[in-house]
Parts: C-alpha cells; sequence; structure tokens
C-alpha cells in the first residue's frame, strides 16, 4: 500500500483486518509498505480496513479507517521504490516476489496516458531499464505485475521524471 508522507511523521505502519485492526505492518519510513496473503480463496471477494499510522517522538497519530474491496486472487501491483533518469532512458526499481513471471511497466508523456503511451514487458525482478527517450521530455511511468493464469493486478501509482 502506498501512502502520502505526514508533516512531522517519522516512520509508520498500518493496521489492517477483515472486522478489527487486529494486524500490523512493521514501522518503515519509506511512503509504502508491504501486506502479504491478504485474499481468502473460500470467498468471491473479501473487504479489508487500513489504518495508517504514523510516528514520531510525541507519539502515534492515526488516520482514518478505510475499507478496500478485493477480488478473489486480487493481487497487488508492485511497489515502484525508485525512479532514475538515466542515459536518455529511466531505470526503475520496484518490489516484487517469486511468484511473479512477467511484469509490465507503461510510460508516457500524457499524464493520464491518452497519448503517445507505450508499454514493454519484462521478467527482471526488482529493477529494469527503458532505453531510447528524449532528453527534456518529462514522462510518467507506471508498473503492474501479471502472475500464473495471467491475473493481472491493477497499475501501481504515477512517477514523474523529466529527462
Amino acid at each position: 500500500m502506498v501512502f502520502d508522507h505526514v508533516n512531522r511523521g517519522t516512520e509508520y505502519k498500518l493496521l489492517y483486518g477483515d472486522q478489527d485492526l487486529n494486524k500490523e505492518t512493521v514501522s518503515t519510513i519509506d511512503n509504502f509498505s508491504e501486506i502479504q496473503k491478504l485474499t481468502d480463496v473460500t470467498k468471491n471477494s473479501r473487504s479489508v480496513k487500513i489504518q495508517l499510522v504514523a510516528i514520531n517522538g510525541f507519539g502515534e497519530s492515526k488516520s482514518d479507517i478505510h475499507t478496500e474491496s478485493l477480488a478473489i486472487f486480487a493481487e497487488f501491483p508492485p511497489v515502484i521504490k525508485a525512479v532514475r533518469a538515466f542515459q536518455n532512458g529511466i531505470s526503475l526499481g520496484y518490489s516484487s516476489n517469486n511468484s511473479e513471471y512477467l511484469y509490465k511497466v507503461q510510460y508516457s508523456t500524457s499524464p493520464d496516458y491518452s497519448t503517445d503511451t507505450h508499454i514493454i514487458q519484462t521478467t527482471s525482478k526488482a529493477a529494469c531499464y527503458i532505453p531510447d527517450l528524449i532528453s527534456g521530455k518529462t514522462y510518467f511511468v507506471r508498473i503492474c505485475v501479471v502472475e500464473q493464469y495471467d491475473l493481472q493486478s491493477p497499475w501501481s501509482e504515477t512517477w514523474t521524471v523529466k529527462l
């Protein structure tokens, strides 16, 4: 799950669960936290409650509780951890795990991906490079993962990079 940093927050964790917020992630300084194994194969869909906790030297501050609906076998998109302009291309770092076999990276000069949109596919885990782009242009990039049986996650958040 990707979230915005909170003013004066030094670390973050997520509280989550089906009915109660009875599980939590480890604390992180990043703007994302990875939640594993949320889907329940005995149901057609599932709702999960999630709450962001910002932590600093004065204590904890909690967001409103959000409810996310997940379809059976729902897959979260990879978390983009870093995007850098490099030698007329874009270097991209992202989360991955062993069960994922294909990543689709979409990039465009349009923030809504309506024009000049391209997709590259890679089996490379955790990092890839998009070559031969135009220097001076701003690009928007996002990623999704394809798992077994051609199940595709939603697209990740969009990152912006200027070459």
